[in-house]
C-alpha cells in the first residue's frame, strides 16, 4: 500500500528526527479505508470515531 505520512511525524520525516512527542500518526484519507481495514485485520481497535474528521486507533507498545 502506499500512502503519505502527514502532520506531526510528517514533519518530522523531514526535519530527520522527532521534534516532539506525538500521540497519534496522521495518514492521506484516500488509503484511510484500507489503512484501517489492515489495522482491524491485525487486531487494532478503534478508540475515536469521528469519521470523517479524525478516526483514532489503539495502539500500544508491547515489549
Amino acid at each position: 500500500m502506499t500512502y503519505w505520512l502527514d502532520g506531526g511525524w510528517g514533519v518530522d520525516v523531514l526535519a530527520g528526527k522527532q521534534t516532539r512527542t506525538h500521540i497519534d500518526i496522521n495518514f492521506d484519507a484516500q488509503y484511510a479505508e484500507k489503512l484501517l481495514n489492515a489495522l482491524l485485520d491485525l487486531g487494532y481497535k478503534v478508540d475515536t470515531d469521528w469519521k470523517p474528521v479524525v478516526l483514532n486507533v489503539q495502539i500500544f507498545l508491547v515489549n
